[in-house]
């Protein structure tokens, strides 16, 4: 994909101060938390990723604003501004996620611990790198959800109720299924919960990137 920077850092530019904070409170909590990290057991990361989800989708998501319908009229094809704001998403995760894998994938976040005396370290140590991963598989499962509720709130012909209830719907069953599954299923069950999620999350994306090649752009 060619990246067009000027519209990169001119879409960049209102989550700028979002990645700034959500970077530093990311890090700051993977350095100094005292247990092992251990992502779906821990309240506090799966509501930073949700809240950090939420916001970027929020401030890229309002294509009837006039900063939308500007570059609209400047010439730039739907299909370019669409990739450009995942771009855009994907830098504000990765420049989150990337310092806490660091922290964590080398021996810092470990000899920091057991400087600390903390009788975790370094034995636990190897096992925190499934946080990673699973940080990121949220990120992937939440991002396409948050991004199609905004664009189908803009839709006519109750858009806004439809999308934010969508939303609602799909974190409702989400915790419920989660709740049962994860402490009472099977880990048969449970893959497929995830892989349900990821599909659903997948769709929804592709029905996003289809409303915004027919969405009627304006102030």
């Amino acid at each position: 994909m060619h990246i067009q920077w000027p519209l990169f850092f001119w879409i960049f530019r209102s989550l700028s101060l979002l990645t700034l904070i959500s970077s530093s409170l990311a890090t700051a909590y993977v350095l100094l938390h005292d247990n092992p990290l251990e992502f779906f057991l821990d309240v506090n990361a799966v509501v930073f990723v949700i809240s950090h989800s939420f916001l970027i989708s929020l401030l890229l998501g309002r294509v009837r604003s006039e900063s939308f319908a500007f570059l609209y009229s400047q010439g730039f094809s739907r299909d370019l501004l669409w990739r450009h704001v995942w771009l855009a998403t994907l830098t504000s995760v990765l420049a989150t996620w990337v310092p806490c894998a660091v922290l964590i994938l080398t021996p810092l976040r470990s000899q920091f611990q057991d400087w600390m005396q903390n009788p975790w370290f370094p034995l636990m140590a190897p096992a925190e790198s499934r946080f990673l991963t699973r940080s990121l598989l949220f990120y992937g499962m939440l991002l396409p959800i948050f991004h199609y509720e905004w664009i189908r709130s803009s839709m006519p012909f109750r858009g806004r109720v439809s999308g934010h209830l969508l939303v609602i719907d799909y974190f409702v069953c989400g915790l419920f299924l989660t709740e049962r599954l994860w402490y009472f299923g099977t880990d048969l069950a449970r893959t497929s919960m995830f892989l349900g999620f990821i599909t659903i999350s997948a769709i929804l994306g592709l029905f996003g990137y289809w409303l915004h090649k027919r969405l009627e752009v304006g102030a």
